[in-house]
Parts: C-alpha cells; structure tokens; sequence
C-alpha cells in the first residue's frame, strides 16, 4: 500500500480529469435512453418540471427548515412527508420562476450534470408546458406501501439529525445572543470596524445579505480599506449581479494574501459563467500558481532528507502497543522506531516517519510483509524507512527519546 501512495496521488488527478467527461456524457447517454423508453416528449417533461420545481424545493424548502434549528431544538418531525406535498402544490407563479431560472443557467466546467437547455437540445426538445401532476410515479407503483416509506423515511432523518441539530440549535442560540449585543453597540455608535464588520457577518449568516449590507457599508466608511468587508461586500454584489463586486474582490486580494485564492475562485468562475474568458483568465492563472505551490510545499513536506530533524511521535500508549505487535507478527523485524519530522510550517499535520531493522532475508521478500507495519502507524502521513537504505536518518530517528518502540526479545 505504501509504495503505491505516489501513484495513487498522480492517477487520481488524471482519474477525476477523465471521470469528469464520462459523468457529464452518462447524463445525456441517460436522458437518451429514457428517450427511448417512455418518449422524448415525457422525458422533456420530467427534466422541466424537475428544473422548475428543483430550484425552490432544493433551496428555499431546506433553507427554510435548517433556519427552525434557531428556535427549535428538536429536528421536524415529517420533513420528506412535508417536502412531498409542498412538490406537488407548489404554486404556478413558484414554478414559472424555476423554470426561467433554470433555462437561464449555462453549464460550467464544473457541473457533471448538464444544464436544462443542453439537456433538451440533447433530446431536441423545447421545454414542456408545467402541467398538474394528478398520480405521482410514487403513488402508481408504491401504493400503501408509500405512506410507511415515507415514515421510516422521516423517523431515520430525525434520529440521525437529532444530535447535530442539537447543536446547530445551540451555536444559533449563542450566535442570536451576540447579534443582540452587538445590535445594542451598533445602535449606540460604540463599535469599531471590527466589531461592525463581525456583527455584518453574523447577521448575514442568521438573516441573508440584505441585513448585513448596510452594517459593511458602515465598516468601510470606518476604514476604506478593511479587507475582510471589501472581501465579503464584493461576494455580496456580485451574487445580485453587480459588477462593482469585482473591484471591490480585487482590491480585497491585494490587502489581504488570504483572500488571493478565494477571491480568484469566485472571480474566475463569475467570468466563466459570463463566457468571458479573458476577464477570467488571471484568476484562473492565480488558481494555478497557488495549486502549484501547494503542491510543491507538499512534496517538500512530505520529502525525508539527512537535513531534515525529528521529534518524539507523541503517541498514546495504545497506538505504540498496535504497532509494536504489527511489528512482533513479522518474524524478520528486529528493532523498530518512531518519530515524527520537525515541520515549521505545518506543525498541526504530523509527518510519522519508522525506522524498520531488519535481522535476515532479502529486501524484496521484506517489503512483501510491510502492509501490517503500515496499517498499524498512525492514519495520517508516513513514511517507512529500512535502517540499511538511509542510515544518516535512521541515526537521528534512534536518537529521540521514546523512539524505539519495539525490539524483539
């Protein structure tokens, strides 16, 4: 497993490069053959109506329900049975709306499911007309079955959710109570920039955009060049369609290095939506330098030279104990070490590197009984060393305190 790592790494790259063409081309090889099946008439209509009604069902629906975890500390009881019913009365004036939506919206280079007008020039369908649903596909082929489905359905939902909406009920709680505070110093003229800008940010995440919008106009009228606002008032813009967003998110980048690749995400993807590729392309060029840094970073990270030093792995008693009897299960390993390498960059992110000594045999039959040793290191980074291959490492590895964790008796 270890010595596969390197082109485990290379192959999904390429892997999620090819499957990406593969999962936008298996939607329209679907869309086809139910084409085939039940008419591309129905089929033009199922996507239509999936289109309309998905957008306020997928977003308003489960938008509105997550907010009750602010005033309810338990999840809704019939969450499915509810969204079901709202599918199928969902107004008229809703659905057109939907649908307009959806025609509007081109495919990305990031969608695997093609958009609806590429969907039904694939068919070569125009939309269909939003016509009432009288038996769903559901009541036709479930019949009494459906009611308990739907139940089981809702019952697992909430006992799975009860835990985490618990505590999205709490941190709500919290987050209101600081809204308050910090309403009553906004009010008062008493905050600075940066307590304007947190309560802007909390009330955008508990009330939208539209409330947070004047409290980052009163950051930046503080302080024109408050990053962070710039940063997140841009966003803002930019999601009503105001170009203004944009210079707004650049000058945020060049206040503040951590909004360099955020900020280039949501610019190169605003111009790549509009077809401007031009305009996109410096943002796509920033997104490529830093993914090529960070992998260079890595590799260095990841890299063991004579240069590099090490530390005592801090392990708990029961993970060295695993390893040492992963080790005592091969015969052939002598002595065993541990450490960790001295990162300063990324010190939360542990290098575990073991020095392994072997008594007898050859290195390839060896390297045959790693998995075990491998498996029982901890689950992050690791490296395996043979004490004969880098001896100048293997010195330095023996040398910190508590490293040798196994030796055979």
């Amino acid at each position: 497993m270890l010595l596969l790592a390197p082109f485990l790494r290379w192959y999904s790259a390429y892997f999620g490069a090819y499957t990406f063409v593969l999962a936008r081309a298996n939607e329209y090889d679907a869309d086809k053959a139910s084409a085939e099946v039940a008419g591309r008439d129905n089929t033009a209509a199922a996507l239509t109506t999936i289109a309309a009604k998905g957008r306020y069902l997928g977003h308003k629906f489960w938008s509105d329900l997550n907010k009750r975890a602010a005033v309810d500390p338990r999840p809704p009881a019939h969450p499915f049975e509810n969204y079901l019913r709202l599918a199928r009365a969902l107004s008229a004036s809703e659905a057109e709306a939907g649908l307009a939506h959806a025609l509007a919206v081109t495919t990305s280079h990031s969608d695997t499911h093609p958009r609806l007008t590429d969907r039904l020039k694939a068919l070569d369908m125009p939309p269909q007309p939003l016509a009432p649903l009288a038996v769903t596909a559901g009541e036709a082929f479930l019949g009494d079955l459906r009611p308990k489905l739907i139940g089981d359905t809702d019952a697992l939902w909430a006992a799975k959710l009860a835990s985490s909406w618990k505590g999205a009920h709490e941190r709500a709680l919290a987050r209101q109570a600081q809204i308050a505070e910090l309403a009553a110093g906004a009010e008062a003229g008493r905050l600075d920039a940066e307590g304007l800008f947190r309560y802007a940010f909390l009330l955008e995440e508990a009330e939208g955009p539209a409330q947070a919008m004047p409290w980052l106009d009163a950051v930046l009228q503080q302080r024109p060049e408050h990053a962070s606002a710039l940063f997140v008032r841009g966003r803002l813009k930019l999601c009503n369609g105001d170009e203004e967003g944009v210079r707004e998110i650049e000058a945020a980048m060049r206040l503040d290095g951590d909004t360099l690749e955020p900020g280039s995400q949501i610019l190169f993807d605003y111009f790549y939506q509009r077809r401007d590729i031009t305009r996109g392309q410096p943002f796509f060029d920033n997104l490529e330098c830093i993914a090529k840094r960070r992998r260079q970073a890595e590799a260095a990270r990841l890299a063991i030279t004579d240069a590099d030093s090490f530390l005592p792995h801090e392990l708990d008693a029961a993970s060295v104990q695993g390893f040492a009897e992963a080790c005592a299960s091969e015969p052939r390993v002598r002595r065993a070490w541990l450490a960790r390498k001295h990162l300063v960059d990324t010190p939360g992110r542990p290098l575990f590197v073991c020095v392994v000594e072997y008594r007898w045999g050859k290195k390839r039959a060896m390297r045959m009984h790693l998995n075990a040793i491998v498996e029982a290191m901890p689950a992050l980074d690791r490296k395996l060393i043979f004490k004969p291959d880098r001896p100048a490492i293997a010195r330095k590895i023996a040398a910190v305190d508590g490293s040798l964790i196994y030796t055979r008796k």
